[in-house]
C-alpha cells in the first residue's frame, strides 16, 4: 500500500501563517471600504449642528472646563480636520484646520472669559462656513438667440488705433520684402550672390557672439580672482512681526503707551515681548521670522506646556485688537499684562 510522504513541521507552520495572513488581509479589505465623499448637504447640516452647539454655549456666562472639553469633543466629531465633499459632482477637499485650532484653544483655556472669547470666534467662523455652503440659487436663464448673435459678431479688436496702424505697416513691409526676395531668387546669379552674402553675415554674427561670450567669461574669472567674496552674515530678524522695533523693556514701554491711550500698541508690545522672551530663553527656535501660529505650535509641541495657555490667550487678544480692528479697553490691557507676566515667570 503506497504511503503519503510526511510534510515537514516547519513547512506546515509557514503554510498556516501564510494562510492566516491572506485571510486577515481579505477581511480587512472587505471590512474597511474606502470612505466616499459626503454630499455638500450633509456637510451643511453638520456645520449647522456645530453652530447650534456654539450658540447654545454663548447663551450663559461661558462654559466651565468640563463643558468646554465636551463642546470641543463634539465639534471635532462633527467636523474632522480634513474631509472630501461632493459639490454637484466635483470632489472638493475641505480643510478645517483653522476651526481645529480654535477648538484646541477652547479646550486648553484656563479662564472662563478666555473660553467665551474663543466661542465667539467659533461662532463667527461657523457662520461664515454656513454662508459659504448655503442653498444654491436658481439657474440663470439663457437666451440662445442672443448667444448666437454675440458669437456671430465675433471677438472685438481690443487694439488701439496706433497699434492697428503699426501692425498694418509691419504687415505691408513684410509682404514687400517677401515679394522682393522671391523675385530676386528667380535669377540663379543673384540667388548665389545673396546666398554668399547671407553666409558671410551669419559668420560675422557668430564670431561677434563668441567674442562677447569670451569677454564675459574672462571678466568673471578675473573678478573671482581679484575680489574674493566673504561670507556675509544675514540677520535672522525678529521672532514674530510684533517683536520688531521693541525696546529692551517691552513691559515698561507697553505701560507707557497704554497710559497715553494707545492700548492696541501696548498689546502688540506685550505679545512681541513675550515671544522675544521665549526665543531668548531657548524655548523656541528662532531661524526666521515666524507667524503667530507657528510660534504657538512650537510652544505646544515642546516641554513648556504651561506657557501655551497664557501665550495663546495673549496672542488672541493681540490679533483681535491689531488685525480685527477691535479697540481694546483698560481691562483688556490689565489681563494682557497678567498673561505677559505669567509667560515671563514661566520662561525663567
Amino acid at each position: 500500500m503506497p504511503t503519503v510522504p510526511a510534510i515537514p513541521v516547519r513547512a506546515a507552520r509557514l503554510a498556516l501563517v501564510a494562510l492566516t495572513a491572506c485571510l486577515t488581509f481579505a477581511l480587512l479589505v472587505t471590512a474597511a471600504p474606502a470612505r466616499e465623499a459626503d454630499p455638500v448637504s450633509d456637510y451643511r447640516e453638520r456645520v449647522a449642528g456645530a453652530r447650534k452647539l456654539v450658540e447654545r454655549a454663548l447663551a450663559g456666562d461661558g462654559p466651565d472646563e468640563l463643558e468646554a472639553f465636551t463642546l470641543a469633543t463634539k465639534l471635532n466629531e462633527l467636523l474632522p480636520a480634513s474631509e472630501t465633499v461632493d459639490v454637484n459632482g466635483t470632489i472638493v477637499t475641505v480643510d478645517n484646520s483653522v476651526m481645529r485650532g480654535m477648538v484646541a484653544r477652547l479646550a486648553s483655556s484656563p479662564r472662563a472669559n478666555m473660553r467665551l472669547e474663543v466661542i465667539r470666534e467659533l461662532s463667527v467662523h461657523l457662520k461664515s462656513l454656513h454662508a459659504a455652503t448655503g442653498v444654491p440659487g436658481e439657474e440663470v436663464p439663457q437666451d440662445a438667440d442672443a448667444l448666437e448673435r454675440l458669437l456671430a459678431e465675433g471677438k472685438p479688436d481690443g487694439r488701439s488705433a496706433i497699434s492697428n496702424l503699426f501692425g498694418d505697416i509691419v504687415d505691408r513691409l513684410g509682404r514687400t520684402i517677401m515679394n522682393w526676395w522671391e523675385s530676386v531668387g528667380a535669377s540663379p546669379t543673384t540667388g548665389r550672390t545673396l546666398t554668399t552674402i547671407t553666409i558671410v553675415v551669419l559668420a560675422m554674427l557668430t564670431a561677434f557672439l563668441l567674442w562677447v561670450i569670451a569677454r564675459a567669461f574672462l571678466a568673471s574669472r578675473a573678478g573671482a580672482v581679484t575680489s574674493p567674496r566673504g561670507v556675509v552674515e544675514v540677520p535672522v530678524g525678529p521672532i514674530v512681526t510684533a517683536a520688531e522695533g521693541l525696546p529692551d523693556d517691552p513691559l515698561a514701554f507697553a505701560e507707557e503707551i497704554a497710559a497715553r491711550g494707545d492700548v492696541r500698541g501696548a498689546l502688540r508690545a506685550l505679545f512681541g515681548g513675550a515671544a522675544r522672551l521665549l526665543a531668548g530663553a531657548g524655548i523656541v527656535r528662532q531661524t526666521r521670522t515666524h507667524t503667530n501660529g507657528e510660534l504657538l505650535a512650537q510652544v505646544r509641541s515642546g516641554d513648556a506646556l504651561t506657557l501655551h495657555g497664557p501665550l495663546a490667550s495673549l496672542c488672541a487678544r493681540f490679533e483681535r485688537a491689531w488685525y480685527g480692528h477691535h479697540e481694546p479697553d483698560a481691562g483688556a490691557f490689565a489681563e494682557a499684562r497678567e498673561e505677559y507676566l505669567a509667560v515671563r515667570d514661566a520662561a525663567r
